[in-house]
């Protein structure tokens, strides 16, 4: 695997690896359905899933190891002097069981104390800790906190391309307005090569007129940038987090907006595989 520096980007991962950071101004926008989601189809579609929880709720990694308590954790990797971080990520990764190819690094709440201490160690630890990793993941999923957070600034240093979740809520556009700003100045500060993948618009349900009016708002300002086709508003996909079972093995009934997520889901998988790495 060919190591990188934090300026760099892409952590330390091969070049051939896709490193993406799911982020959202605030939480209850479907970044983690979107993140188990994506992890599901990627595995299905036979590619070897890292998902870092960087979200101190651990919300995801209760999912995926469904209650389980991890022997380790990121923080345990997190908390090595420098010296001793370079290729310690993928050590307290976890294969999920039942899940093609799809391994986590399960969160852990010790994140957030440290960073309500100001103790996390700056913004590229997190880069740090990838540096050097040789483990032939072809995608790495980052599922970050709210994304002015210092946790999250430490996934904009290492990932590739940040992905923008957001439903089309009253203050879904200053969302994607401020993440985007969050991103830029990640870019020019710490990482030359970070990029905005897109925007993934969650929780869709155009029966309802506002919600409508505010999805077309958001195409009209960020155009080719929303990746579509939305997610609409599905009770199965909902169920995706309670269940611990991947997307594509929970039964939704022909033509319900269940399969029509799951089938925008692997469409927006696909195109992860398509992304190209930014160079400048």
């Amino acid at each position: 695997m060919v190591g990188c520096t934090p300026d760099e980007g892409g952590g330390g991962f091969a070049v051939a690896t896709r490193t993406v950071a799911l982020t959202a101004e605030k939480g209850g926008v479907g970044k983690t359905t979107s993140t188990l989601a994506l992890a599901s189809e990627l595995g299905s579609l036979g590619r070897k899933v890292l998902v870092v929880d960087l979200d101190p709720q651990c919300d995801t990694t209760t999912t995926l190891l469904r209650g389980t308590e991890p022997e380790r954790s990121l923080w345990d990797v997190w908390a090595l002097p420098p010296k001793r971080r370079s290729g310690a990520l993928t050590a307290p990764a976890v294969q999920v069981e039942g899940w093609d190819q799809v391994f986590v690094v399960p969160g852990s709440p010790h994140l957030r104390d440290a960073e309500l201490a100001g103790q996390l160690g700056g913004p590229t630890v997190l880069a740090e800790l990838a540096e050097a990793s040789s483990d032939g993941f072809d995608v790495v999923l980052i599922d970050c906190p709210r994304s002015g957070s210092e946790l999250a600034v430490n996934a904009l240093s290492f990932a590739q391309w940040a992905l923008i979740i957001v439903n089309p809520s009253l203050y879904g556009e200053h969302g994607v307005r401020a993440t985007i700003a969050t991103v830029q100045r990640a870019r020019a500060q710490l990482n030359r090569s970070l990029a905005v993948a897109g925007i993934v618009l969650t929780s869709v349900d155009r029966r309802i007129a506002r919600v409508r009016e505010r999805t077309e708002e958001l195409l009209d300002l960020y155009g080719p940038q929303v990746w579509e086709p939305a997610i609409p508003y599905s009770a199965e996909i909902l169920e995706l987090a309670e269940t611990g079972l991947p997307l594509h093995r929970i039964s939704t009934r022909k033509d319900s907006p269940g399969r029509r997520a799951r089938e925008a889901y692997r469409t927006h998988a696909e195109r992860i595989l398509k992304l190209r790495r930014r160079t400048t």
